[in-house]
């Protein structure tokens, strides 16, 4: 349900972490439009998706798991 809301609200890049809770996810946007780019801090995967936001005016998705991944996605 998540991916087919990104792809229905045309997001077209999603940024992130694979793993844990997250696995699920990434494995269906790998079946979707949607393209998954890695980073290696959820920090850098929020300001990334701001900044690509900021600059294309379209919607970008960034995804984080719970505990710390989520912690550092409020910036």
């Amino acid at each position: 349900m998540i991916v087919d809301t990104f792809v229905s609200a045309d997001v077209k890049h999603c940024y992130g972490i694979v793993g844990n809770t997250l696995n699920p996810i990434a494995h269906h946007m790998n079946k979707s439009d949607i393209e998954w780019l890695h980073v290696r801090h959820e920090e850098a995967g929020a300001f990334a998706a701001e900044g690509e936001a900021m600059l294309t005016g379209n919607l970008t998705a960034v995804a984080g798991s719970r505990g710390p991944g989520g912690l550092h996605l409020n910036f």
